[in-house]
């Protein structure tokens, strides 16, 4: 297969990195025939690290907002949709470019986390998990009432259930 039939993929680098952090992905890739564009934020385009430091200047002022519409019109600009692949904050950019609907698939790559997105619900016990920013979550033991109860099997859901008239069976 040839990369004009292959999907192309966009790669987003996070923050506090430069389009080169993708450098061993995007050859991966290309050896695979794809189309790989690896643009950098606005102010950071394809500088060094060495040039960016010296000079930060160019980032003053740009925001969230001015990223993401920066991929936006990247991305409109190739023929077919890509599939656009962002790392740790590159991958809230993702999220949001895949809220604006401009990619034919979206993969985020340890993405970051921002305030005010909630985590899902225990599936055991309907509690939301404890904070992932919190310093002790990794150390804390679980909130989960399932896992901690002795009166009911790890696999039995503590949430109440609708039975068929729409009413909790609890």
């Amino acid at each position: 297969m040839n990369t004009a039939t292959k999907t192309p993929i966009v790669l987003i680098h996070g923050l506090w990195m430069t389009p080169a952090s993708w450098n061993t992905w995007a050859e991966r890739y290309r050896a695979e025939g794809h189309e790989v564009i690896v643009p950098g934020w606005p102010g950071i385009d394809d500088r060094s690290v060495e040039d960016i430091r010296r000079d930060p200047s160019a980032l003053k002022g740009i925001g969230l907002t001015q990223i993401v519409d920066h991929y936006e019109h990247i991305i409109r600009a190739l023929p077919v949709k890509p599939i656009i692949m962002g790392h740790s904050f590159g991958g809230v950019i993702t999220q949001m470019l895949a809220d604006r609907g401009v990619g034919a698939a979206y993969v985020g790559v340890a993405p970051g986390q921002t305030a005010g997105i909630t985590t899902l619900p225990c599936r055991r016990c309907g509690r939301a998990p404890r904070s992932s920013r919190t310093p002790s979550a990794a150390t804390a033991p679980s909130r989960c009432r399932s896992a901690t109860s002795t009166s009911r099997s790890a696999t039995t859901s503590a949430a109440p259930r609708p039975t068929a008239s729409g009413r909790s069976s609890r």
